[in-house]
């Protein structure tokens, strides 16, 4: 038996040619295909590839990888994307994470009888024909190559996946030959738990997960990138919004810190360098980051020249004064250098000023050093408008300008095609691996009644149990000036930093799940359309656009030209 009981022919042929071996033998085996875990042990959400439920053998959790493969300095590359975690480690954080569930669900006699079950994983190369060298991360026994999977019954890899896994588990303190294999009963336990898990517990919140898990992937786009970065000292990399950068950049740091090289990282935007700073933290140790830097470059030169930011003039202070301050500083203090520098949304970043402070503290400067800049120069340049960044890093070094990057791996179909149609951008869909998503929700609406529409869709939220966490308000308008800072409701949210505001300037960089824009009083503008353009692009799973009623006519005349 397998459930579901048939396949989406857009899976891949590995998926489909397991789920029909599955399916077409006469056994005993439960099979459910694609089961979704909304309490992954180590990620928000994950997924098992196909769940086996096989009496007096154990429960098996398989993971699939289709097409090629293979693993450099212990990264896993598949045939769209890579990955730190290979797929030994997949499956079996997948299955604690299943074991967990089942057992916090279950109580007295069914949870002492499942704390006995034996659970296994095993994993499907259905693309490879020879066996390849697992290191210390899996047994061969647990895999199941091309020929094999082609040329016998599924029924026999779970057999060999059984006896191996209950050789390997006997000497275990909680293993017990008598009762470490299922019943027919255990096994229906069990499916009863999963399916009425399934029913009860795919919710908003549920789908809006796994939308993140399904879009969070590299592309090959992205893999060619970092390979012309290993033989090439100084880079620039564009891309549309959406396509990776940030996470490119902070492979890259990863990459060459890992070499023991001293890496500065820097950004314009002080929450996205937050965001940065904690997910590199969590990676590696105060004394691996030693002399190494993440951040904000304003923040860097602050530290380091002891300034206080002013009330007045603060744009002289950022683009002048600082810049200056910091190369007298360092007249008379022996810095130390970095080996590679890396700019993330590098259009906020290039001016003359910030590249004579990188060229200081750049071993070698910018002529002969190492450096990784990456930007979006056409679409999100709000703040150095007059600057032709190509011809300015041009006057400090010969460097390599690589292919920009664009396919959309953020936002799903819908909401890039929304941004599209709207701001004329045009991503590569033919090669993305977007999911289409739920259409964007568009309101043509008096701005009197903004806040209180944006009230209605936080509300409808939470009856849906999706937490705050997951939306961010974006306007083009700082919080006091917002058609929406007169809502109670929505202004105790805020306050209490639960809900989460920001200008659309401000919020470049990072993502939410939900994202809903006000304030758009301005649709043609160069800026508008800028601002348009990177307020959706925030938007991973759910996009909500709240326009001026004034300007429908504006909006279906640009979408109908942007579509001719």
């Amino acid at each position: 038996m397998i459930i579901p009981n048939n396949i989406d022919r857009n899976e891949s042929k590995g998926e489909i040619i397991v789920f029909n071996k599955f399916k077409s033998e006469n056994s005993d085996l439960i099979v459910l295909h694609s089961v979704f875990l909304h309490n992954h042990v180590k990620n928000l959400s994950g997924e098992i590839d196909f769940l086996v439920l096989a009496p007096n053998r154990g429960v098996f959790c398989l993971e699939l990888k289709h097409g090629p493969v293979s693993r450099k300095s212990g990264k896993w590359f598949y045939k769209n994307n890579m990955s730190h975690k290979g797929p030994f480690r997949q499956a079996t954080d997948a299955m604690h994470s299943l074991r967990n569930w089942m057992l916090d669900r279950s109580s007295g006699k069914r949870k002492e009888r499942l704390n006995k079950i034996l659970f296994g994983t095993g994993v499907i190369f259905s693309g490879i024909t020879t066996r390849i060298d697992l290191g210390l991360e899996g047994e061969q026994w647990q895999v199941l190559y091309r020929d094999a999977l082609i040329n016998n019954k599924m029924s026999n890899y779970i057999d060999s996946l059984s006896k191996n896994w209950h050789q390997k588990q006997e000497d275990q303190y909680w293993y017990d030959i008598n009762f470490s294999r299922p019943t027919v009963k255990d096994c229906e336990y069990i499916l009863k738990l999963l399916r009425n898990d399934f029913d009860r517990e795919y919710t908003t919140l549920n789908a809006l997960l796994d939308t993140e898990t399904t879009i969070q992937s590299f592309t090959e786009e992205q893999l060619k990138i970092l390979d012309h970065t290993l033989y090439n000292d100084r880079c620039l990399i564009e891309g549309y919004a959406g396509t990776g950068k940030t996470v490119l950049a902070m492979e890259l740091f990863k990459t060459y810190l890992e070499k023991g090289m001293k890496v500065g990282f820097y950004c314009y935007n002080r929450r996205l360098a937050d965001t940065i700073e904690n997910k590199i933290k969590k990676v590696f140790s105060s004394a691996q980051l030693e002399g190494s830097y993440v951040g904000s470059l304003h923040s860097y030169l602050i530290k380091a020249t002891s300034l206080t930011i002013p009330k007045e003039n603060i744009e002289e202070f950022f683009n002048y004064k600082l810049p200056m301050e910091f190369l007298l500083a360092q007249e008379a203090n022996q810095l130390e250098l970095f080996d590679l520098i890396i700019l993330d949304e590098a259009q906020d970043l290039l001016s003359e000023n910030n590249l004579m402070v990188m060229d200081h503290f750049l071993n070698g400067g910018l002529k002969n050093g190492k450096w990784m800049i990456l930007g979006d120069f056409l679409y999100q340049n709000l703040y150095n408008e007059k600057i032709d960044f190509i011809e300015l890093l041009k006057s400090y070094a010969h460097y390599t300008r690589l292919r920009p990057l664009t396919i959309n791996c953020r936002n799903t179909k819908r909401i890039s095609e929304q941004n599209n149609q709207l701001t004329g951008v045009e991503y590569n869909n033919e090669q993305s691996q977007q999911i289409s998503g739920e259409k964007p929700d568009i309101q043509f609406i008096d701005p009197i009644e903004e806040s209180s529409v944006v009230s209605d869709i936080i509300k409808e939220y939470l009856n849906q149990n999706v937490p705050l966490s997951q939306i961010v308000i974006l306007s083009p308008y700082q919080y006091e000036n917002s058609s929406i800072q007169d809502n109670n409701y929505l202004d105790k949210l805020i306050a209490n930093n639960k809900l989460e505001y920001s200008t659309i300037h401000s919020f470049k960089g990072l993502e939410k799940n939900i994202v809903i824009i006000c304030g758009i009083e301005d649709l043609e503008s160069d800026k508008a359309q800028s601002l348009l353009y990177t307020g959706i692009s925030r938007a991973k799973a759910r996009l909500h656009l709240l326009v001026n009623k004034s300007l429908k006519k504006n909006y279906q005349k640009i979408i109908v030209k942007n579509l001719t």
